[in-house]
């Protein structure tokens, strides 16, 4: 699960009782396929207007609030591009690929 602050994990075992959650730090850098090739289940923060996954098998998804912004994106927002930062896709993905763990 991506994690952005301590303890963050804990509302993901709230939402998917009985997961063993392992976070990763939040990166935007990281693609599903980089995830993939450590974990069978992923869940990644995408951008609204990002495309559909088609690394894996999407199992769900829902809208998040975006947090902890960058002075980047808070100017951007303030400049009138709220949409493209304020909401994410949160999408659980199982893994298409073969994992080296």
């Amino acid at each position: 699960m991506p994690i952005n602050f301590v303890a963050k994990e804990e509302g993901y075992r709230f939402l998917l009782p009985g997961a063993d959650v392992r976070p990763y730090p939040l990166d935007p850098t990281l693609t599903v396929a980089d995830l993939a090739q450590q974990y069978h289940l992923v869940a990644v923060r995408l951008p609204m207007n990002s495309p559909p996954v088609t690394d894996g098998t999407v199992l769900g998804q829902r809208l998040d609030i975006g947090t902890r912004h960058t002075p980047d994106q808070i100017m951007d927002m303030l400049r009138g591009h709220v949409f493209e930062h304020l909401f994410v896709r949160e999408v659980l993905v199982e893994a298409a690929v073969e994992r080296t763990r």
